[in-house]
């Protein structure tokens, strides 16, 4: 049954190659181009792993971005449920495209093994949001690698879908991965990965050892945020323009010079150590917004001085905000309360620094800072502060 399966594979393949040197002959440009276009496939069952030889396309790679969102470093798509599309490149071929198809189905064809499992697979919990791991490549001296297959789950060996019942099989072209999961402190996590050859044969699964998540221990006494600023800014649209200038960043640097000892007298310190980077950005005209997954507050040229402290606050917690859960999950409920908290705090800082610094140039020392109704009766009585706006102004509470 296995060699009628390649019998008929080989004739396909020798096919392709007619059809390839056909358009060869016919149009350089459409061979060309056939050297870079995407696959297409049908989509196996999920519970059920692909035969060896099946082959089953993705999407191009991409990758994901940083924090608020699913960051996966090196991932390339995921798949229902296995199986790597090869990078295509959009430069000029090298050789002809009848010579390069030739030799590399032909390799195919030759290759009737599958690669070797990756091995040294090691995987490591990043407080309750993140998984790492890493391994030593595969080894497939006929074909090479195309790619490799990971998953996360809680079952240390198993099928294709138990080893995979937290995160589902996704490609990567890299030998390490960084996913964002919400992880439960109770549960112990395994990732698994094989690897993918250029015949499309698959490896056996190797399966790290087990990770158990803890929570990460915040405010550390010797906790430090430290401010810096962008070089290049974004306009209204969110294309690159000029960044700060000298004058502009030597009036935000000697504000947080004197307002960070006062909100760590407030609050104590920072969650974690880390830099948080304040960029330029036209779309926030008289707002500014921390946002946690970029470690960065945005605003526009106006500087002022209460809305900044209320950025700087929600900076303190770096990813650990007040909207979300016992998991650091965001949790939409929650989310008025982070702004309120905010805002008060921020009130609080702002007294006690015109009352430390009565003769700033920046802040005027007769200035008092607060709301015009009590805060808690505020939340306890305007549905707005119980919304779910995630926002770093008035404007996001509704209130004005």
């Amino acid at each position: 049954m296995k060699q009628q399966h390649r019998t008929r594979g080989s004739s396909r393949i020798f096919a392709m190659l007619g059809v390839v040197a056909l358009a060869a002959t016919l149009s350089p440009a459409v061979a060309a181009d056939a050297s870079i276009r995407g696959h297409h496939g049908v989509r196996a069952p999920r519970d059920a792993r692909p035969a060896p030889g099946v082959h089953l396309p993705t999407k191009a790679p991409t990758r994901a971005p940083s924090r608020p969102v699913d960051r996966l470093d090196g991932v390339v798509s995921e798949v229902d449920p296995l199986g790597p599309q090869s990078p295509g490149s959009a430069g000029p071929p090298t050789t002809s495209p009848v010579a390069a198809a030739s030799a590399t189905l032909l390799a195919a064809v030759a290759d009737s093994t599958p690669p070797s499992a990756p091995t040294q697979l090691s995987a490591q919990a990043q407080s309750l949001s993140t998984i790492t791991a890493s391994w030593t490549p595969a080894q497939d001296p006929e074909s090479g690698i195309s790619s490799y297959v990971f998953a996360v789950g809680t079952n240390s060996s198993g099928n294709g879908t138990s080893l995979a019942n937290v995160r589902w099989w996704q490609v990567t072209y890299a030998t390490s991965i960084s996913v964002n999961l919400s992880l439960d402190p109770s549960l112990t996590y395994y990732v698994s990965v094989y690897a993918v050859n250029g015949a499309g044969l698959s490896s056996p699964f190797a399966t790290s050892s087990g990770v158990r998540p803890t929570a990460p221990v915040l405010g550390q006494p010797g906790n430090v945020m430290q401010l810096r600023f962008a070089a290049t800014g974004l306009d209204a649209s969110g294309n690159a323009t000029t960044g700060w200038t000298a004058d502009q960043t030597a009036v935000m640097s000697s504000f947080f010079t004197k307002m960070y000892p006062l909100l760590v007298q407030l609050y104590g310190p920072p969650a974690d150590s880390y830099t948080v980077t304040v960029v330029r950005d036209l779309k926030y005209t008289g707002s500014n917004i921390f946002i946690p997954s970029l470690d960065e507050i945005h605003m526009a040229d106006g500087f002022f001085p209460q809305l900044f402290t209320h950025e700087l606050v929600h900076a303190f917690r770096n990813d650990h905000l007040l909207s979300s859960d016992q998991n650091w999950a965001f949790d939409a409920t929650l989310s008025g309360f982070e702004e309120s908290f905010a805002q008060a705090v921020s009130y609080d800082a702002m007294n006690l620094y015109v009352a430390a610094y009565p003769n700033d140039a920046i802040v005027a020392g007769n200035t008092l800072w607060g709301s015009s109704n009590d805060w808690d009766y505020d939340f306890q009585n305007v549905p707005e502060l119980r919304g779910t706006d995630f926002w770093s102004d008035g404007g996001g509470t509704g209130l004005y």
